[in-house]
C-alpha cells in the first residue's frame, strides 16, 4: 500500500488548483469529470458562464458547450480557462486537429500550465501517439508534481509498450496522489495479479525442469 503521511496529504492539497470542469478520457474512452474551484483571476460572470458550459459537458453535450465557447471568444475574451474546455470539447469529439490547435495555440501564451499541458498529452495518448503523450506527461510531472492523473497516463503507456514493472511503480505513485482513484486501483491490481501469476508459472517451470534432470 502507498505511503498516505500526513505531509503527502498535504502536498496532494496543492493538486486542487489544477483540477478543472472538464471531460478528460482514457484508453477505454471511458469519461470522468475532475472538478476544481475556478482561479481567483475569473470574475463573477465569468465564472457562471465557465460552470455552465462545465454542466453542458458533464450531460455530453459537447457540440452545444464548443458553440457557447466559440461564441464567447469571437467576441474577445480568451484564456486557459476557455481554450481548456474548447480543446476538451474538441477532443471528444474525435476533432483532434482542431483539439491540437486550440492547446497549442494556449499554450504558447501559457507554457507552464499543467491542465493545458496535461490534455494536450491526453490528444496524444488517445491517438496512440504514446512516446509524444509521454514526453508531455512527464513535464507535467516536473511542473507540477501532485497532479491527478497524470502517473495513471503515465503507467498506461508504460504497460501498453510492454514495460509492467514501469507501469506498477507509477500505479503506486498516483495512488499516492490520490488514493480513491478506482480506475488506478483496477489496473493496479490486474497487474499486479498478473505478474505474480507470470512469476508463480515460472517457478513452477524452473521447479518441474529441475525435478526431471
Amino acid at each position: 500500500m502507498p505511503d498516505l503521511s500526513d505531509a503527502h496529504d498535504r502536498e496532494r492539497r496543492k493538486a486542487s488548483r489544477w483540477r478543472l470542469g472538464a471531460m478528460v478520457f482514457g484508453l477505454a474512452s471511458v469519461l470522468w469529470v475532475i472538478m476544481t474551484v475556478l482561479p481567483l483571476a475569473v470574475n463573477d460572470e465569468q465564472r457562471t458562464f465557465l460552470r455552465q458550459v462545465d454542466r453542458a459537458m458533464v450531460l455530453d453535450d459537447f457540440a452545444g458547450a464548443q458553440r457557447q465557447l466559440e461564441q464567447r471568444m469571437a467576441a474577445g475574451h480568451d484564456g486557459s480557462e476557455y481554450a481548456l474546455r474548447l480543446g476538451n470539447c474538441q477532443s471528444m469529439q474525435e476533432d483532434y486537429d482542431a483539439a491540437r490547435e486550440t492547446f497549442d495555440r494556449a499554450l504558447a501564451q501559457d507554457p507552464d500550465e499543467p491542465r493545458l499541458l496535461y490534455n494536450r498529452a491526453l490528444v496524444d495518448y488517445r491517438q496512440r501517439r504514446y512516446d509524444d503523450a509521454m514526453a508531455r506527461l512527464m513535464e507535467v510531472v516536473r511542473i507540477a508534481s501532485y497532479f491527478p492523473s497524470v502517473r495513471y497516463h503515465i503507467a498506461r503507456i508504460h504497460e501498453i509498450q510492454g514495460r509492467p514493472q514501469e507501469a506498477l511503480r507509477y500505479y503506486v505513485e498516483e495512488l499516492n496522489v490520490d488514493p480513491g482513484s478506482s480506475s488506478t486501483w483496477r489496473r493496479y491490481l490486474y497487474l499486479k495479479r498478473r505478474l505474480e501469476a507470470a512469476e508463480s508459472t515460472g517457478a513452477a517451470g524452473q521447479t518441474s525442469t529441475a525435478t526431471r534432470g
